[in-house]
């Protein structure tokens, strides 16, 4: 993506306010954040103890081991470490920043155990087996393992809790539109570590723009799931109702049938529901913003902030410890 696509679809008046204040943003934890030296912890507490996902000794309150299922269904149970080192070669590749390697091993990490502390141990997606990876990897794998088992074993078993001592679910995705979205408009659940915050880097990052045209035969048989879609004119035929403070699509309809801007997203196959759309030469024009859900920590941001200097915990702070007041 040329800058002039940038410029034609990214404010960037609002992208230096955003830097602006990332730049301000206090770098000690914010509210609701809690890294483990950070929590008060009784005098005769282990090194292990500190951190709530750190393996505890045989007994009652040994936490359930995690439980790889495959695509046909085979179980097995996975060491957390294991687990981790999966979840980053699935989340961002081995030529990342460390820094940003670390921060999302701990978001990993955060997130799985505190699925975990829910009572959910099975691992469906967002990790690799070793025997994924040597395919993936082919004669890079023992060189892209080691770089990631580095940035792993730097900051294992570290998770982020917020005040309730509860492990914090911690949400991520590849590229934000600029700002990160808020988990109550896109999930419908508050989470009072995962507000907006700006994330202006992003528009920086290849596939930060794309674009996808239909048809409005395309588009009716793509909600016909959802509702009877009608036959309407390409420029009638989807309006968006409602978009979320970041700018993505909550609600929207499609030849008169009404769906959320995800349900359409993964309809459509776009990289995310932040996206405009214009009538063209007798169909539509998506132009999206962003890949993911856009709620939580953005890989693209944390890589861009990691090459600016920024340590893993400024980059864990920036993305979820933040609160309205302190980003609007």
């Amino acid at each position: 993506m040329g800058v002039s696509d940038i410029k034609r679809h990214f404010s960037w008046t609002k992208a230096a306010a955003a830097l602006a204040m990332m730049c301000l943003l206090p770098l000690s934890a914010g509210p609701g954040l809690i890294f483990p030296e950070e929590a008060e912890e009784p005098a005769a507490a282990s090194a292990a103890a500190e951190d709530s996902c750190a393996e505890p000794p045989p007994g009652p309150g040994q936490p359930e081991a995690f439980v790889w299922v495959a695509p046909d269904g085979a179980r097995r149970k996975i060491e957390d470490r294991e687990l981790v080192i999966g979840a980053v070669a699935f989340e961002m590749v081995p030529a990342s920043e460390p820094e940003a390697l670390k921060a999302q091993a701990v978001a990993s990490y955060s997130h799985f155990c505190a699925r975990r502390q829910r009572g959910d141990s099975a691992v469906t997606d967002g990790y690799y087996t070793p025997e994924q990876l040597r395919e993936r990897w082919g004669g890079e794998y023992e060189k892209n393992r080691k770089i990631i088992e580095q940035a792993v074993d730097a900051v294992f078993p570290e998770v982020l809790r917020v005040p309730d001592g509860s492990i914090a679910d911690c949400a991520y995705h590849a590229i934000s539109s600029g700002m990160t979205e808020d988990a109550a408009e896109v999930f419908g659940q508050p989470n009072p570590l995962l507000h907006p915050v700006p994330s202006p880097f992003d528009a920086l990052s290849p596939g930060f723009l794309s674009k996808r045209r239909f048809t409005p035969d395309e588009l009716k048989q793509a909600v016909s799931s959802f509702g009877t879609p009608q036959d309407l004119p390409p420029d009638q035929a989807v309006q968006i109702l409602r978009t979320s403070t970041a700018g993505s699509v909550l609600t929207v309809r499609v030849c008169g049938v009404s769906l959320t801007g995800q349900q359409l997203r993964r309809a459509l196959g776009l990289r995310s529901a932040h996206f405009t759309v214009r009538s063209e030469q007798g169909g539509l024009l998506f132009s999206v913003q962003g890949y993911g859900h856009g709620v939580g920590m953005s890989q693209a941001g944390a890589q861009a902030m990691a090459r600016q200097g920024a340590s893993y915990r400024e980059i864990l702070r920036h993305y979820y410890s933040q609160t309205p007041s302190e980003t609007a």
